[in-house]
């Protein structure tokens, strides 16, 4: 669809709020991350990135993982981009009711949006292995520079807060993400090809549900077919996100963040 007409769609479904975001690598590669299944992502550049990123080779070879997280996953100069903005915008003004984030890169709070589900944890936050306890992250970075493993009082190796492979979802995280697209009147997904499960299988939820309640809607924004294209012929632009937040905004004209 024209990004022209997709906007006129949206802002139709939009005036009914009880809006979810549905974010996904293409939202933080429109601000210099590097996503991971990309045609230039992490794992076309180490094809054992998936094994590194693992549960298991985390408690084997800590040097090994943290040699990988500080050469790919360190974003410390990155910054929100506008789509982020945007969303905030819209939480603000009362239309967004959460945003359900595949990203590990902390951007959507760091916009400033308040209620934010990280399906697979934030990257900026770490916590003992052992003992669980919390653990700065200006700290715990400094030491990984050095190429040192960051440890513990407790003498627990301290890990970064996400799900790696291996491991499942935090299971409150997907309780409260079905809850909230269970309430939601319309679904937007930013910047995902909707192929990773289980959080891709929280659409189908939604999609199931539009069969039985006319009045909810989805749109997607993503470059490139998404597994659920084939729901949304009318609702799916494919292109950019930062141009759908550019166009956007200046409809609902919401200048000040630009």
């Amino acid at each position: 669809m024209e990004l022209d007409k997709f906007i006129d769609e949206f802002l139709k479904q939009l005036d009914k709020k009880n809006l979810v975001v549905f974010t996904g690598a293409g939202l933080s590669t429109a601000s210099g991350i590097k996503d991971f299944r990309g045609e230039h992502g992490l794992y076309k550049e180490n094809i054992n990135a998936e094994t590194i990123l693992s549960h298991s080779f985390f408690v084997k070879h800590p040097k090994e993982f943290y040699e990988f997280f500080k050469n790919n996953l360190i974003n410390e100069n990155i910054k929100p981009n506008k789509a982020h903005l945007l969303i905030t915008e819209l939480e603000e003004k009362g239309y967004v009711n959460s945003v359900i984030t595949q990203n590990i890169d902390g951007l959507d709070i760091n916009a400033g949006t308040k209620n934010v589900i990280e399906l697979h944890g934030n990257a900026e936050r770490f916590y003992c292995s052992k003992c669980n306890k919390k653990h700065e992250l200006k700290k715990v970075y400094e030491i990984i520079k050095k190429d040192l493993i960051p440890m513990c009082e407790c003498g627990g190796i301290i890990r970064p807060d996400v799900v790696l492979y291996e491991e499942p979802l935090d299971n409150y995280n997907l309780i409260h993400s079905m809850e909230e697209i269970k309430k939601a009147k319309t679904l937007l997904v930013m910047g995902s090809s909707l192929l990773v499960n289980p959080a891709a299988s929280l659409v189908h939820d939604f999609i199931v549900d539009m069969r039985f309640d006319k009045n909810k809607k989805i749109f997607i924004v993503n470059k490139g077919q998404t597994a659920y294209d084939g729901f949304v012929k009318e609702a799916k632009y494919d292109g950019d996100v930062i141009e759908f937040a550019k166009a956007l905004s200046k409809k609902l004209q919401y200048e000040v963040i630009w």
